[in-house]
């Protein structure tokens, strides 16, 4: 009697559900999760004991970043992953929108200085994100693949064996074309060219 009790309330759980989902759901999920995610029966993929694991397990970009004890996420590890990216408010909400979870470039590592204040996101950052459940590139940015070397972005002028030392060693984020004379002697034959990026 008792099994037929339980059997018959589960029945009428998913039957309700199935009829009337939002009395289940807190709301939508984001577009970037509806099309994979969505559905009572997908409910345990994410809502599991470890829900960061269970976020990780797809988002393997980030998890690499964490396990390789760099940028955003391996520096704000102590927060729950819906802290910054929570779900069920709508396929319009945006849950990377780096404005509204406070996000400052300091907390990757790299803080930003000099003339690098004042270049916009998608201009250093070009590659394009990768769809956690496809593989497939996506046409929105990623944040996750650039480097702090300054070779990532500017071509080394230098030919010259004695000059392939630390940018830094000579140059400074304020000007490319500053030399610190107390440093090192100026190399000879050096045009003062801008450097651009590549």
């Amino acid at each position: 009697m008792r099994k037929l009790f339980i059997y018959s309330f589960a029945l009428s759980i998913a039957m309700l559900n199935t009829v009337f989902p939002q009395f289940f759901s807190p709301g939508d999920l984001s577009s970037a999760h509806f099309k994979y995610l969505d559905g009572f029966s997908k409910c345990t993929k994410c809502h599991t004991g470890n829900r960061k694991k269970a976020c990780l397990k797809c988002h393997t970009d980030i998890a690499e970043k964490i396990e390789s004890k760099s940028g955003y996420h391996y520096r704000n590890d102590d927060k729950r992953c819906y802290q910054c990216h929570g779900e069920h408010r709508g396929k319009k909400h945006d849950l990377r929108d780096l404005k509204r979870i406070g996000f400052k470039h300091e907390d990757t590592g790299w803080p930003l200085e000099g003339k690098h204040k004042r270049l916009k996101c998608e201009e250093c950052h070009t590659d394009k994100r990768v769809n956690a459940i496809t593989g497939k590139k996506t046409n929105l940015t990623t944040y996750l693949k650039n480097s702090s070397q300054c070779s990532s972005c500017h071509p080394n002028p230098h030919k010259k064996p004695e000059y392939q030392k630390p940018c830094d060693e000579c140059h400074n984020a304020q000007d490319w074309n500053y030399f610190d004379f107390a440093k090192d002697k100026k190399p000879k034959n050096v045009k003062k060219d801008k450097v651009q990026a590549k």
